[in-house]
């Protein structure tokens, strides 16, 4: 493939901007049978998509204990600084009249305080969920059973509790 037929390519990925590029991937080698895929081009075209595509995508973190969560985003100022949209601390269980009650009753919490995490979450293509604990775990379930994320690329890790500057630069880190 010349350097005017990988300009055209590169052309058409622009115009597509980047929607179904795995999809397009397979497609060009679909499509036309002579197109041959040197190792060099492959990798410039993926450096190009993902560069080109990491901007538009909406990245959030999440650290979470199974009382508490810190919510970090982009801070809406349209310079893609990232800050703490909230601090989410979950409703104590009352004592019941038995096991079951206190069962459903840190069940149907649990879901009110994963559904109020999930709600600064909108329109998220990317979560990194880290914490103490199987919280982050129990999380990543949920989203993954709920419709408005199943799109959403999600990964956890564990780490301690740090301070909300701290907890910034970690989730910096992990998107870059």
């Amino acid at each position: 493939m010349n350097s005017a037929s990988l300009g055209w390519w590169l052309h058409l990925f622009r115009q597509l901007r980047y929607q179904f590029t795995i999809s397009w991937l397979v497609f060009l080698k679909v499509y036309d049978h002579r197109i041959t895929f040197h190792s060099g081009m492959v990798i410039v075209l993926l450096n190009y998509i993902k560069t080109n595509n990491m901007t538009d995508q909406k990245q959030f973190g999440v650290w979470m204990d199974t009382k508490h969560a810190t919510i970090v985003g982009n801070d809406n100022t349209g310079n893609g600084d990232l800050a703490v949209l909230a601090n989410i601390t979950v409703e104590e269980v009352t004592p019941g009249s038995g096991n079951k009650n206190l069962n459903n009753q840190k069940t149907m919490l649990q879901g009110k305080f994963f559904k109020e995490i999930s709600s600064y979450l909108e329109n998220a293509t990317y979560i990194h969920v880290t914490g103490t604990g199987q919280a982050q775990e129990q999380f990543i379930h949920y989203l993954a059973d709920t419709p408005q994320f199943k799109k959403t690329k999600a990964e956890e890790s564990t780490a301690n509790r740090m301070s909300e500057e701290r907890l910034i630069e970690f989730f910096a880190e992990k998107f870059n």
